[in-house]
């Protein structure tokens, strides 16, 4: 057992901070984006708890698959 396993935190993967919270969270689903001058969008997530209660929507990949 390591660290990671006892404090529930992911050892490797994807993980994102959520945007109201502020928890990490591996399961963090997109709930917006920010359009930026030049680059890709900053994406937002927010971790499973936040996502209901605060837009969380299918993306333009949901929608297109």
């Amino acid at each position: 057992m390591t660290a990671a396993t006892q404090t529930g935190t992911p050892e490797e993967g994807f993980t994102a901070v959520c945007v109201h919270c502020k928890r990490i969270s591996a399961g963090a689903v997109v709930v917006g984006s920010i359009e930026r001058a030049s680059g890709p969008p900053l994406v937002q997530y927010a971790c499973p708890d936040c996502a209901p209660k605060h837009g969380a929507e299918p993306t333009p990949y949901d929608v297109i698959h």
